[in-house]
């Protein structure tokens, strides 16, 4: 089973194509080695672990994201002290967005993986300060700081998923079809 949780992850994060052609050779071994019903079940695994490493990979990335956010959120609320609130925000910020602009850019999986797990980070020490900057200087009390603080997050992301969901659209309607 581990050898296939591997394999999944494998094959969930190679970064193009051509290296998929690599599983040509579990498939010919299996279809060489084995015979009648464990030949069938051998190539079940491989055939079914190629089609399952997407649905897998999404999960999996989000869980290393997460153990990144939970660390940051543990470090900031501990020991970390990177100066006053304000200079932690900005800091984690501009670290931040270079982390996900070097995200898009980049196109080599593990890579990806480590610098999610900044973005992580980053993101959670960030958000530990900007909490403790609206509790601080908020004539308002904290409950109420704190809904809104979330109230306008949320609102925000919904926002962008919108602006985004039409801009895909709006791509999608203008790109040309292929001629048939």
């Amino acid at each position: 089973m581990l050898a296939i949780a591997v394999n999944l992850l494998g094959t969930g994060l190679v970064p193009s194509y051509p290296v998929l052609l690599v599983v040509g050779l579990p498939l010919a071994i299996a279809g060489v080695h084995f015979a009648g019903q464990a030949q069938k079940r051998a190539m079940g695994w491989i055939i079914g672990s190629l089609s399952i490493a997407p649905i897998l990979g999404a999960p999996i990335l989000t869980t290393i994201g997460g153990i990144g956010y939970a660390a940051g959120s543990v470090a900031a609320g501990g020991r970390l002290h990177l100066g006053s609130p304000r200079t932690t925000v900005a800091i984690t910020c501009a670290i931040g967005a270079q982390t996900v602009a070097l995200i898009l850019l980049l196109a080599t999986p593990w890579v990806v993986v480590v610098l999610l797990v900044v973005a992580s980070v980053a993101s959670a020490v960030a958000g530990i300060g900007i909490a403790t900057l609206l509790a601080a200087e908020s004539p308002a009390g904290a409950g109420t700081t704190m809904v809104l603080n979330g109230s306008l997050l949320k609102l925000g992301a919904a926002t962008g998923t919108a602006l985004g969901g039409g801009l895909i659209a709006a791509a999608l309607a203008w790109w040309p079809t292929p001629r048939k």
